[in-house]
């Protein structure tokens, strides 16, 4: 525990594990709790009231935020609603369901333990320093280039001509969030994070056939002319 470099096995990185500063009192109560580590509860000891586990929170929450995002663009319902409620109120309310979703991801995965479902290898390390720098290019191209496969943006179908990065991918924003929900998949390898970095992947490639999907049915010949000059 004080010097965990002491002794490494061959084959094995050093300085990996991290040094503890305890007290002498610390180490005792260590040692004391190690010492009862399977002694059967007193007889009268009754079960605590068990909160609903964190990974079930998490998965809740990330059916909250995927499912909210498909369920609310799709035609069907996003068309009723914004009949009732009109554009503006319909983004609002766009906005605060996605929104409460992806808060309550966060903070359930905060709040999720760690379950190994492979090693930290040496080389996951590297996985998101290579890939990062490219998901953050796509991102912010895909904000500051106007694009019909952007919300609010349909107008642009008018004799679009895909310029800059729509001559790469006419997705390039919800690419940049797969890049990342994926590189940080093999780094951290547990099921929290698997569950939290999906997501954000699936909801990213979902989102792309959703949004071609929609365009296609809505502008007909105007999406045909641009999407021959890019794609996926």
């Amino acid at each position: 525990v004080t010097d965990p470099g002491k002794a490494v096995s061959t084959g094995f990185p050093k300085g990996v594990m991290p040094v503890f500063t305890l007290t002498d009192e610390q180490f005792t109560a260590i040692g004391a709790a190690l010492e009862h580590l399977g002694d059967a509860p007193a007889e009268n000891e009754t079960e605590p009231e068990r909160e609903p586990p964190p990974m079930r929170w998490l998965a809740l929450c990330v059916l909250w935020f995927v499912g909210g995002h498909l369920m609310l663009s799709s035609g069907r319902v996003r068309g009723a609603l914004v009949t009732k409620l009109g554009e503006g109120a319909f983004r609002g309310l766009y906005s605060l369901v996605v929104g409460l979703g992806f808060l309550g991801t966060i903070w359930a995965y905060t709040q999720a333990p760690y379950s190994e479902l492979w090693p930290p290898f040496v080389w996951t390390r590297y996985v998101p320093l290579v890939t990062m720098p490219l998901a953050v290019t796509l991102i912010v191209c895909g904000l500051t280039t106007r694009t019909p496969t952007q919300i609010g943006q349909d107008d642009t179908l008018s004799g679009a001509e895909a310029t800059g990065i729509l001559r790469v991918t006419r997705h390039p924003q919800l690419w940049g969030y797969v890049l990342f929900a994926l590189s940080h998949l093999p780094p951290n390898g547990d099921a929290a994070a698997l569950l939290f970095f999906g997501a954000f992947a699936a909801l990213s490639v979902l989102g792309m056939v959703h949004i071609e999907h929609r365009r296609r049915a809505a502008h007909g010949p105007a999406w045909e002319h641009f999407i021959v000059q890019t794609s996926i």
